[in-house]
């Protein structure tokens, strides 16, 4: 099976969901076949040739994928879409295809505006519902008046449809008719499973590894931050929260890192005594399957993260509250609780988490349907 995958990033290195793509990349690589990634959609005449440059990553092909013209002047009208976006996007596939020696037999998305022009390639899809759109302040496309009813055809003809989280699934499953919505939830490197030794100890540190934006709620750092003046609290990523840049100035326990290079996360994770999601209570966050919960698993640490749909199987084993005071609380009861065998069980639930497991997952559900 040849399968192309469709980004929103004109970047395959700066691409949060790399690791999964990567998983996919190797299962394919057992039957022969690379994985097509195209960056995404980039009008003809803005695009540069470092953009233009394909690359060989693994048994990963990054290819462009150029237009004739900007999506957004296409949006209102179906014609010109068609014939100066899927059509150039149709031959682009079939020609990366035919170069790889493979017809392409899947094509892969996870945003339903995607699926405007991808919808006459020709080739059926997987569709993967990642967060709760509707309320995604970020996303334009949700506020467009077409978004429901594209979301809708989206799901409903596609050949596989996965989503993220159990509130997503039951979310999408009332747009359609036949129960074809699976539970595709988030997961772990396997790297990172074996990354974390017995012998490494924590440090006196309340940790958080993300996004520091406007989803993450500078209240519930600062309440953290007054409980537990002697402990260190380090946030890791870059900061879009003037608030959360402000308390670091305010509290001498609070430590912005910065960025940090993805396969340098587990020495950073690996001092925490706790792992934290301080996430702002929302309509977006609730349908969260908090892709760090599984990454402090794999390191074996207690979590505490706000109101947020982790998985079933793993509730047990982080700390999920709903009130600001549960959540300042649980932080100190996650660590006098934590035990030896509690920090194995975690690790054992990370393993059974892992991209690889994801990608295997999905792609033998794809063949089956397809």
């Amino acid at each position: 099976m040849s399968v192309a995958i469709f980004s929103i990033s004109d970047q395959y290195h700066k691409f949060h969901r790399r690791p999964f793509i990567k998983a996919i990349s190797e299962e394919l690589a057992s039957e022969g076949t690379p994985l097509l990634y195209f960056k995404r959609p980039m009008w003809f005449l803005k695009a540069d040739s470092s953009y233009k440059a394909p690359e060989r990553i693994g048994n990963v092909q990054v290819m462009p994928l150029l237009t004739l013209l900007p999506i957004s002047w296409t949006m209102s009208n179906v014609f010109f879409r068609w014939i100066a976006v899927t059509l150039p996007v149709k031959w682009q596939v079939a020609k990366a295809g035919k170069r790889c020696g493979s017809k392409v037999s899947c094509l892969w998305f996870y945003k339903p505006d995607q699926y405007l022009y991808l919808k006459g390639v020709g080739v059926p899809y997987a569709y993967t519902h990642y967060d709760n759109y509707d309320d995604d302040t970020k996303y334009a496309f949700s506020h467009y008046s077409s978004y429901q009813k594209t979301l809708k055809a989206c799901v409903a003809n596609s050949a596989a449809c996965f989503a993220t989280s159990h509130q997503l699934v039951e979310k999408l499953s009332k747009l359609i008719t036949q129960p074809k919505v699976k539970y595709l939830p988030n997961a772990v490197g396997s790297d990172w499973v074996n990354a974390f030794g017995k012998d490494s100890t924590p440090e006196n540190v309340i940790g958080f590894v993300g996004s520091i934006d406007e989803s993450t709620d500078e209240r519930l750092i600062e309440r953290v931050c007054e409980r537990y003046p002697d402990m260190t609290i380090m946030m890791v990523g870059k900061v879009r929260n003037d608030d959360i840049s402000a308390l670091s100035h305010k509290y001498s326990n609070l430590t912005l890192t910065g960025l940090v290079p993805y396969e340098q996360l587990p020495n950073v994770i690996s001092s925490f005594r706790v792992g934290i999601c301080p996430y702002r209570a929302s309509p977006f966050n609730q349908y969260r399957n908090p892709l760090k919960l599984y990454e402090y698993c794999a390191a074996g640490i207690p979590s505490v993260a706000s109101q947020c749909d982790f998985d079933k199987q793993g509730k047990r084993l982080v700390n999920v509250v709903e009130t600001e005071d549960e959540f300042v609380d649980s932080i100190g009861k996650a660590i006098e609780s934590d035990t030896a065998s509690t920090r194995e069980q975690r690790k054992a639930f990370a393993k059974q988490n892992t991209w690889a497991v994801r990608a295997r997952e999905a792609l033998n559900y794809i063949k089956a349907v397809i």
